[in-house]
């Protein structure tokens, strides 16, 4: 994030980064008895951060409304390209664009790395949610685009959530 702006989302992290987050956190909160000894931190898997981003809901049948307010693109819902910052933005900026679930900034300001691997590119994860730098349409529930794991630029940060071992992939 920005110096000396700690409520902007972490970006510029490669996949090998977020995922070494998520093992220290994992054993933290283990410690700090956050979490039981049965579960895990992990990046969400493509699925889970799709159902999270749509509020549980199936997607809709025009993709034109798969975002996270369930309805049409507007500018004043997130951060994308059409808001013409040029950079990120605090969390919690963008009230109107959280899911019905209350979930924060699925849509916009940076990209999120996946756990699941791209399925045609050796060395590859798969990213979601749309950034500041990108169009409207990037930012739909369905959207994706890859990168190479080793790969931090400014690109893509991440978000983590906490399951069972047993639905670790």
């Amino acid at each position: 994030y920005p110096a000396g702006e700690g409520d902007h989302p972490v970006s510029g992290v490669s996949w090998y980064e977020a995922a070494a987050y998520c093992n220290w956190l994992t054993e933290r909160w283990r410690a700090e008895e956050v979490i039981t000894a049965g579960e895990v931190v992990r990046l969400p898997t493509q699925t889970e951060w799709e159902a999270a981003a749509r509020g549980g809901q199936p997607a809709p049948a025009d993709d034109a409304v798969d975002y996270p307010w369930r309805g049409p693109f507007e500018p004043w819902r997130t951060n994308t390209e059409e808001s013409d910052l040029g950079q990120t933005t605090p969390v919690h900026m963008y009230p109107d664009g959280r899911t019905p679930g209350s979930v924060w900034d699925m849509s916009g300001n940076v990209w999120e790395w996946m756990s699941d691997p791209h399925k045609q590119v050796a060395g590859a994860y798969d990213l979601k949610g749309g950034a500041y730098y990108w169009e409207a349409s990037r930012a739909r529930a369905s959207a994706a685009v890859w990168s190479y794991a080793d790969l931090g630029s400014d690109l893509p940060g991440f978000r983590v959530v906490v399951v069972p071992i047993s639905r670790t992939p």
